[in-house]
């Protein structure tokens, strides 16, 4: 495999925010899958640099489990933006998950009745559930358990180390899960993970619809972005992208009757 001969799209393109406030709006259904598939942007860019390399390893074609294609074949699936100029750290790889793999994750979600979506009002209006270590924000500490990493995650937690070089020692113990229902008015409010508890990298995987995220500088001159999210694609904030600046999604900016995300941490006490 060649990698400098991907082609590649910048998709988190940055664009200015004309607004702050949640905008509640009906729709007519709030189906589990949109099985439209999204139009591809034709802006290429180069991106070896983020993509682990797969050239000069042994051993033939390897399968990808997911996918059940050879690895040659994965990589042509895989699209990723190059880091914004602007907001730093911050990373899109486009169609990272297959359909089948993301109908499997949400059945999962879905059918997960030992561990139901419940209501959440901490960060907005949605559903959400969590998997893996309990991060406990009173007590600033990390607690065991109650429902183990799901193992439907497991290869793509693994494909993200193999593939992409800033997650390559990336080793998630926790996950929350969020059930966005746009005619319901559901929203995320402006906030920044933990910056102690919850690691230098966040991950987050987009399922069911795509949304438009909004970042704001957290201090000091304003300063708003909005990055477009795709179902099927992950989005990686390190750095800057991690630490400055808060994230939110405006109910505007759900652009399907469902979302459905998960966001991946290392987590660990201060």
């Amino acid at each position: 495999m060649h990698l400098s001969d991907t082609e590649v799209w910048e998709s988190a393109r940055v664009l200015e925010a004309s607004s702050c406030h949640p905008s509640y709006t009906e729709d007519d259904q709030c189906p589990a899958i949109n099985t439209n598939s999204p139009k591809l942007d034709n802006s290429f860019n180069s991106i070896e640099h983020l993509l682990h390399d797969e050239r000069g390893r042994s051993g033939g074609e390897a399968s990808t489990p997911c996918l059940g294609v050879g690895r040659d074949q994965c990589w042509q699936f895989i699209t990723a933006s190059l880091p914004s100029k602007t907001l730093k750290g911050h990373y899109v790889l486009e169609n990272f998950i297959s359909e089948k793999e993301e109908q499997d994750i949400v059945c999962f979600l879905d059918m997960d009745l030992r561990n139901p979506w419940r209501l959440s009002t901490f960060n907005g209006l949605h559903l959400g559930k969590g998997y893996g270590m309990i991060t406990n924000l009173r007590k600033r500490c990390v607690c065991p358990a109650n429902f183990e990493m799901p193992k439907v995650l497991m290869p793509i937690l693994e494909r993200m180390r193999e593939s992409v070089s800033v997650l390559k020692d990336f080793c998630p113990n926790e996950t929350n899960a969020i059930d966005y229902c746009k005619h319901k008015g559901h929203w995320l409010k402006p906030h920044v993970d933990d910056r102690q508890i919850s690691g230098t990298i966040l991950v987050n995987l987009s399922l069911c619809g795509d949304c438009r995220m909004t970042y704001a500088r957290e201090r000091g001159p304003c300063e708003i972005y909005k990055v477009l999210l795709r179902r099927r694609c992950i989005q990686i904030l390190t750095g800057e992208s991690r630490y400055s600046f808060t994230h939110s999604i405006l109910n505007d900016d759900l652009l399907d009757p469902r979302r459905v995300s998960m966001t991946f941490r290392q987590s660990s006490n201060p």
